[in-house]
């Protein structure tokens, strides 16, 4: 899911995808944007489609949730997108990568997961913000024209990640 459309007329030579980011961010700037719909009342589901209870966390895993796992929705998304901006400081394009400093947005799983709607959120944040929301749909739009990519180690080795203790603890 994209802010703005990821293909683009003015692609160079028709092709059907950005293969530079530069050009792809011109594009982005320069989109017509549709405007920001308001959300249905109610979704139907399809006939015979009945909703069913959802798991408890004991169903899906053995373990214990983390203590610090925000809460999870498209609720407490957009309850997210709208304090974050506010609670962000004017020196965010300097600090946006500074993990320690904890000013990160904390949106991307909203994102992720479909519960914030991207468009809605490029029109609501500071342009620093728009500038990684960008990155973000120029990567998707490469990944979906190059599929094979995102089963590919960038090392060019072939083994599988090691997930036992010794391997994890860095």
């Amino acid at each position: 899911m994209c802010s703005w459309p990821t293909t683009d007329p003015h692609t160079r030579r028709g092709a059907d995808h950005y293969r530079v980011f530069t050009p792809y961010r011109r594009a982005w700037d320069a989109a017509r944007r549709r405007p920001v719909l308001t959300p249905p009342k109610a979704i139907r589901l399809p006939a015979g489609t009945r909703p069913g209870p959802l798991p408890r966390l004991a169903e899906l895993t053995s373990g214990a949730s983390s203590p610090g796992l925000a809460a999870g929705g498209e609720r407490a998304g957009r309850e997210r997108m709208t304090t974050w901006p506010r609670e962000a400081t004017a020196d965010y394009e300097g600090a946006q990568d500074d993990l320690a400093a904890d000013r990160t947005s904390r949106l991307s799983t909203y994102l992720k997961f479909g519960c914030v709607p991207p468009l809605e959120l490029a029109m609501a944040v500071p342009a620093g913000f728009r500038h990684q929301l960008t990155r973000r749909d120029f990567h998707h739009q490469v990944a979906a024209a190059f599929p094979a990519l995102l089963g590919r180690r960038e090392d060019g080795g072939t083994g599988t990640w090691t997930l036992s203790p010794p391997g994890a603890t860095a």
